[in-house]
């Protein structure tokens, strides 16, 4: 209240003991600066707002930048905790799978009578007498080591002479 008391007070002593054109001069001045105070005013608005503007947009900038570096390392964590639970789903189905397997695995046993070989060949031969060993009881059928241990007889040989003791055996089945 006392700073527009003062206000006015000084516009009254401002316009004391002044012709009427004189007034009109004054009032004229004033109302150009008030003009001139209210463009200065308007565009000082205008730049201010302007600034406000542009301050904005560089901290909408800054705070979009931050937000997807942000959501970029949650999606991260994110995939990385969808992985993980992947991961230990799968072991646990393998795990399960696995038990189930066993369960239902059939126990086979087997049980041999009877075994016939019809050919036998060695690539190497250990000379050692454990049939006895291996439950071998009895060994029937002809056994064929081959040329390595003929000497240098040829195929031809080798035949001939095999087929010589089968025709002693059967000359002395016929005997007895």
């Amino acid at each position: 209240m006392m700073i527009r008391k003062r206000k006015i007070l000084s516009l009254k002593s401002f316009f004391q003991g002044s012709s009427q054109k004189e007034k009109e001069k004054r009032i004229n001045q004033l109302e150009q600066r008030i003009k001139k105070l209210e463009q200065t005013e308007q565009q000082f608005i205008k730049t201010v707002e302007a600034e406000i503007v542009k301050l904005v947009k560089q901290s909408e900038r800054q705070l979009l930048k931050k937000l997807e570096k942000h959501q970029h390392k949650l999606s991260e964590k994110h995939a990385n905790k969808q992985k993980k639970i992947f991961e230990k789903q799968t072991v646990k189905n393998i795990e399960d799978k696995i038990v189930q397997e066993k369960q239902h695995e059939p126990n086979y046993i087997f049980n041999v009578e009877h075994l016939y070989v019809e050919k036998v060949v060695i690539d190497k031969l250990e000379h050692s007498n454990n049939f006895g060993q291996l439950g071998i009881k009895e060994l029937t059928g002809k056994l064929n080591i081959g040329s390595n241990y003929e000497g240098k007889m040829s195929k031809k040989a080798i035949a001939a002479k095999a087929q010589k003791p089968e025709k002693k055996l059967t000359e002395k089945n016929k005997n007895n």
